[in-house]
């Protein structure tokens, strides 16, 4: 089944900002996204999928984990990507889980750190921040218009995402159930 777009349920936030990061593994030539901390009790419960872009949702909506399978190279460059000016905080629900979703337009910036995923052209300003690093924006329906990734550091062989993993509360080496992607 697909949605052709997707909708989200958007609240004040409860706590403290998530925490998030953006890890293209060179070797892989895919970028991995860990939104959000690791522990045994938070699971991947759904996801929602397009050609090359996958997010992985807990049982409550929140976003867990974003992929990217397609090489940088391969994203459209745009010499100026900035973030938001405005943006508040936000505890951002996804509505729609196992479904496939419309292929998001990939762009990033000339240094290839940031990743602007553009699901529909919109003029709104609404721009929300679900975790560090990552912005949502969304129409004045409150459907996904896009989804930006700052600060995309290079990753080898998964050391990188891996550290960052155990800095937020251990990366579960034994529990093939930890990883978010």
């Amino acid at each position: 089944m697909s949605v052709s777009t997707l909708t989200l349920k958007i609240d004040t936030p409860t706590g403290t900002l998530h925490p998030g990061r953006g890890f293209y593994q060179q070797d892989e030539e895919a970028l991995y996204v860990q939104v959000g901390e690791v522990s045994r009790e938070r699971r991947c419960f759904s996801y929602l999928e397009a050609d090359t872009v996958r997010f992985d949702l807990d049982q409550h909506g929140l976003l867990m984990g974003i992929l990217v399978a397609q090489a940088r190279r391969r994203w459209q460059v745009e010499k100026r990507l900035a973030l938001p000016r405005i943006a508040e905080p936000a505890d951002v629900r996804w509505l729609d889980f196992r479904e496939q979703m419309p292929q998001p337009q990939l762009i990033t910036n000339r240094a290839g750190n940031r990743l602007l995923l553009r699901f529909a052209s919109s003029e709104s300003w609404r721009w929300y921040l679900l975790a560090e690093n990552i912005h949502v924006q969304v129409d004045p329906d409150g459907r996904l218009a896009a989804l930006l990734i700052s600060d995309i550091v290079d990753d080898f062989a998964g050391k990188g995402i891996s550290r960052y993993r155990k800095k937020l509360g251990g990366q579960l080496e034994d529990d093939p159930g930890s990883h978010p992607t």
